[in-house]
């Protein structure tokens, strides 16, 4: 039976033939098929355009650096928490977010607000803007148990008891669900109660506006805050372009 069969310019063909009895049972190879009956075979009017091809990396072009946490850059927050009456704020960006109701905070346990935490399992979540930075550096670099942080920050109480940082755009009232303990941190599971923010950071469609908020951002391998970029596009759009 006579048939054709190879590549077209944007698709790859590769052909392996077996024949089991070459002498019985051989192929006859007729003559190249033309772009011209191609095109009568397809019923198309010209041929596909190849499309671009995108060059591959190969894995020899990465340097494997070990088992380096590389999750960064993160947003600054300050925690703050209250024990005995008194506020306490410690800056930190280990953070991450468990579905759309929770979030986890990685502290280490050596920190004095990680006592606080467990025994009022609340906590506020103060997200940094480059205004509130100088102050929240400073709240990262001294430890409640040596110095009284509670008056670093002006702060009002939430509905849940917690310090709300007023210098603070955005302002996450959490209860504090588990703790997941690792050989050195604690990692609270916490679920939002509350949501504060300043009207100014919300848009027309009562949301948040992270390009007026501007909110810092950290990373560990050098130890630097980052601004926060430009819009690059909307979600889930840039790739059906």
């Amino acid at each position: 039976m006579e048939h054709w069969h190879g590549a077209a310019p944007d698709s790859e063909f590769t052909h392996i033939g077996i024949t089991p009895k070459a002498s019985e049972n051989s192929a006859v190879w007729l003559e190249p098929v033309t772009d011209e009956d191609y095109m009568k075979a397809v019923g198309a009017e010209s041929m596909p355009v190849a499309v671009e091809s995108i060059p591959q990396k190969s894995s020899s072009e990465k340097k494997n650096i070990g088992s380096v946490l590389a999750l960064y850059p993160k947003p600054v927050t300050v925690i703050g928490t209250l024990s005995d009456g008194k506020a306490n704020f410690m800056t930190m960006t280990h953070t991450g977010i468990i579905g759309h109701d929770r979030i986890m905070l990685s502290m280490r346990k050596s920190h004095y607000s990680n006592k606080a935490a467990r025994e009022t399992r609340k906590l506020s979540v103060n997200m940094v803007d480059e205004a509130l930075l100088p102050r929240a550096d400073y709240a990262g670099t001294v430890s409640g148990t040596n110095e009284d942080k509670s008056t670093l920050f002006e702060y009002t109480i939430g509905d849940e008891g917690m310090p709300i940082i007023n210098d603070s755009p955005l302002v996450m009232e959490c209860i504090v669900e588990d703790i997941y303990e690792t050989e050195t941190f604690d990692n609270f599971i916490c679920k939002i109660a509350n949501t504060y923010a300043d009207e100014a950071i919300i848009n027309e469609d009562g949301k948040v506006d992270y390009t007026i908020l501007k909110p810092i951002l950290f990373e560990m391998p050098n130890y630097q805050y980052l601004r926060t970029g430009e819009v690059l596009g909307k979600a889930r759009t840039l790739g059906k372009k």
